[in-house]
């Protein structure tokens, strides 16, 4: 799953210069930044090699703040999200590592320290093993049988 959030961390950073954070959110970071984590992932047996697998992943933006402590400017918070929104929206799917994670769900609201977050439900299919009495193509010998 680290591939699936790097790939969004770079839909994110072409869109805005902000640090963007994937691992442990410290103290003292920068604002304004991104910190991007899993929430969940919920793994539905297909059938006997492939799975479903519908990840939560969460995209929180720390906006800049006044002397206060207090956020500086909704509208920029706002105009944020709305801009990843449509960017997610647009693309309907993300491609990591070969793979694709389709966007099944977009939520954004507040947290409780009043910074916006956007929460992007993904879908994707997983093909989990081959089975190994199936001959694979280069087993094959098409003139004598399996090798």
């Amino acid at each position: 799953m680290d591939e699936l959030i790097n790939a969004i961390a770079a839909v994110i950073a072409s869109k805005f210069g902000y640090d963007i954070v994937v691992d442990e959110m410290g103290e003292g970071f920068k604002r304004p930044s991104f910190f991007i984590y899993r929430i969940s992932d919920l793994d539905m047996p297909m059938n006997r090699y492939t799975y479903n697998n519908n990840t939560i992943i969460q995209i929180v933006y720390f906006s800049p703040i006044d002397d206060y402590g207090n956020i500086k400017s909704r509208a920029d918070q706002a105009s944020t999200i709305e801009t990843l929104k449509y960017k997610f929206m647009s693309d309907l799917a993300i491609e990591y590592d070969g793979k694709w994670a389709k966007i099944k769900q977009i939520n954004s609201d507040y947290t409780g320290d009043k910074d916006i977050f956007l929460q992007l439900v993904l879908d994707t299919t997983i093909g989990t093993r081959q089975d190994p009495t199936v001959p694979t193509m280069k087993e094959i010998n098409l003139k004598g049988g399996v090798n």
